[in-house]
């Protein structure tokens, strides 16, 4: 498991730096690389390909080892806060998808209140083209549906 206290106290222990790596213009007699890594205590020797390789990674520790401990700390404050806080947000989002449900079951009840009415508008019209056939067929001369549902529109616009 990760101890970021273990980590910390190494980190503060180890020398400040700062540390490098060089290699040597000689190969050594098999013809590897050989170098040293450079630090405030002293230097290190390391030997071949791979030990290039991990020389690098050690003299690019003294840097990246804070970097990554800061934003380890970073992280964890902010899982704490949310973990803390997570019960708050929990409730926020309850409440908007409780208010995103009333809303939309308004706007159904809204739409199924409107396809009545627009039924009945038709409903009414086609009454009112019944009276006007009858009376029409009775010999009373009268003006068609529409006039009457224009008659009607501007009554209403006046009051």
């Amino acid at each position: 498991m990760l101890n970021i206290e273990e980590i910390k106290a190494r980190t503060e222990k180890a020398s400040k730096g700062p540390w490098n790596w060089q290699q040597n213009r000689h190969p050594n007699c098999n013809g590897t690389p050989w170098g040293w890594i450079k630090g405030p205590a002293g230097n290190m020797c390391w030997s071949g390909v791979q030990s290039k390789i991990d020389a690098d990674f050690i003299a690019h520790a003294r840097e990246d080892i804070p970097v990554l401990l800061a934003e380890v700390e970073r992280l964890t404050k902010e899982n704490n806060s949310l973990a803390a806080n997570g019960g708050k947000y929990m409730e926020i989002a309850q409440r908007r998808y409780e208010m995103v449900e009333e809303a939309s079951k308004r706007a159904e009840d809204y739409e199924i209140d409107n396809a009545a009415k627009d039924q009945q508008i038709v409903t009414l019209k086609r009454a009112l083209e019944l009276i006007v056939a009858s009376l029409r067929e009775n010999n009373f001369n009268c003006p068609d549906a529409d006039y009457f549902i224009h008659q009607a529109q501007e009554q209403e616009a006046k009051s």
